[in-house]
């Protein structure tokens, strides 16, 4: 009789470590959803982080083109006045050498460092608009 009670224990005892084991890896599951949980958490911060900062860094950028195209624009107002002055000058030295009985002088007009500034600027602004 002591085989049949000790089959049953035998069964009764595997049955319950079978639960303890279930019971277990229940515990691991759970705390790997738990830290499964908090990764994502954290990466859904991050997330909003990098979200913000490209926010941050648009309007950044919207101010920055802004200033150039401003800056851009002053460049070429005082070139086409320094272009206005020069012919003004020009007429006006044809003018004093007519009155004091010379010939006009015959100087080229050279390119002003405004026009080169004027350029680059341009080259950059065509840049900055490509990007967006």
């Amino acid at each position: 009789m002591n085989a049949p009670l000790s089959n049953g224990a035998e069964k009764r005892a595997a049955a319950l470590a079978e639960v303890q084991q279930m019971q277990d890896d229940l515990h691991a599951a759970h705390a790997l959803i738990e830290s499964l949980r908090k990764d994502l958490d954290r990466a859904d911060d991050r997330m909003v982080l990098l979200m913000d900062e490209r926010t941050r860094l648009r309007k950044e950028h919207h101010i920055v083109l802004t200033a150039l195209i401003r800056l851009s624009t002053e460049v070429e107002v005082i070139n086409r006045q320094s272009a206005a002055a020069s012919d003004i000058l020009r007429t006006a030295n044809a003018l004093i050498a007519r009155v004091d009985g010379r010939e006009e002088p015959t100087v080229p007009p050279e390119p002003t460092a405004l026009a080169t500034v004027d350029a680059a600027v341009a080259a950059l602004e065509k840049e900055l608009t490509h990007d967006h």
